[in-house]
């Protein structure tokens, strides 16, 4: 049986690699991406319960000693991190997420049909409305310049801490459910 971490605070993926070769019963698991993402690549032994479910899970994961927490790059993770530790859960973040862990060069569970990453979805959206309120200013009227200060307050805000409202909306979306 694995033993766990000696520093509860993070987890890197090597060492969930080498925990994840042979598991305690005490230890969960989880991918706090879309379903969507999940789908489309995931770490093996890792089950996913969206960022979105954390709170309705919060019960059932309090079976668990340890339960280690991943997402795409490890914004996700802080936030279910929080949620998880606010009941009292045992929560450790996996450093870097799926983005580390294929840059550690380990395998993925590859599956059909996943979608793209809710974070690229608001870049690609955000992207499209400051363009079009920057061409709608230059061609129709100026007032649409609103749009692209919209577009550019809410990267900041976004960026500076780690939440972005619109990332909530878009992960609720069919699209992005299993």
């Amino acid at each position: 049986m694995a033993t766990s971490t000696v520093d509860n605070s993070t987890c890197s993926v090597t060492r969930l690699k080498e925990i994840l070769v042979d598991p305690c019963q005490s230890q969960a698991f989880i991918d706090v991406r879309t379903g969507g993402e999940y789908k489309g690549s995931h770490i093996s032994g890792v089950q996913n319960i969206p960022l979105s479910d954390i709170d309705k899970q919060a019960q059932r994961l309090g079976q668990y000693e340890e339960i280690y927490v991943s997402c795409h790059n490890g914004m996700r993770t802080k936030q279910a991190v929080k949620k998880l530790q606010a009941h009292g859960l045992n929560a450790i973040p996996v450093e870097g997420g799926i983005v580390a862990w294929r840059k550690a060069g380990f395998p993925l569970a590859e599956g059909k049909g996943g979608t793209i990453s809710v974070m690229r979805q608001v870049q690609i959206i955000f992207g499209l409305l400051a363009l079009s309120g920057l061409l709608l200013s230059q061609f129709v009227n100026p007032a649409f310049i609103g749009l692209t200060y919209f577009v550019g307050i809410g990267l900041l805000i976004a960026g500076s801490t780690g939440w972005c409202g619109f990332a909530m909306v878009l992960d609720v979306l069919p699209w992005n459910k299993a």
